[in-house]
């Protein structure tokens, strides 16, 4: 069993209360990382955003402006 002086929940050992340093390479890697899912997240709203603004459009004219005219169907048998 551990003793309690050398252990503090959550932080693992007591000695070790320090943040983890990273090297410059590290650093940027993560920050790419989290710009990517950024980066990702916003072209993905952006595409839906356009996407259901186009639908609505389409929409308000065609239950709003659209008068079709006799004569633009197939013809008939």
């Amino acid at each position: 069993m551990r003793e309690k002086k050398s252990w503090t929940a959550g932080f693992g050992p007591a000695g070790r209360r320090k943040q983890a340093t990273y090297t410059g390479e590290k650093k940027a890697q993560l920050l790419a990382r989290a710009n990517r899912k950024w980066v990702r997240l916003a072209t993905v709203l952006g595409y839906v955003l356009a996407v259901s603004l186009a639908a609505v459009i389409l929409a308000v004219y065609y239950g709003f402006f659209w008068r079709p005219t006799p004569g633009s169907g197939p013809p008939g048998p």
